[in-house]
């Protein structure tokens, strides 16, 4: 863990919360393109490591995944730490174990987000009109 905690210290100005839970990481980033670096360099780094010299011969490599989502800020008192937590974060938790091992999955609203950041574009608009669900003109 070690190794891995050195490459999100390399991330810190965008990491609002960085725990781990058994053999996981719980990282949230205030940035959809620093969460995407971070998880590139956590898979390189995962990489670059030999686990049969480390006494894990069946490793294979790391199992990312990613959302994006409004998650709830709030204080875990029995912890004494700050937590986010919410649907977006359950989300996660259940793509991360269908994920193989040495890949990174996102689902389609972080992929759609880390595209739309990265066009430059500083805002988004519909075009035309659009008819409402249930709803009849009159």
């Amino acid at each position: 863990m070690g190794s891995l905690a050195e490459v999100v210290s390399g991330f810190d100005t965008q990491l609002l919360s960085g725990r781990t839970w058994g053999d996981s990481l719980h990282l949230v980033f205030g940035d959809i393109q620093t969460a995407t670096e971070c998880a590139m360099a956590l898979q390189r780094t995962v990489g670059e490591m030999d686990p049969a010299g480390m006494g894990v011969a069946g490793l294979r490599g790391m199992r990312v995944a990613a959302h994006a989502a409004p998650v709830f800020d709030g204080w875990d008192p029995i912890g004494n730490v700050r937590v986010f937590y919410g649907s977006g974060v359950t989300k996660t938790t259940r793509i991360e174990p269908r994920t193989p091992e040495g890949e990174v999955y996102v689902t389609h609203a972080f992929a759609a987000l880390a595209v739309w950041r990265q066009s430059g574009a500083s805002s988004a608009a519909t075009w035309g009109r659009f008819r409402r669900p249930k709803v009849t003109d009159r």
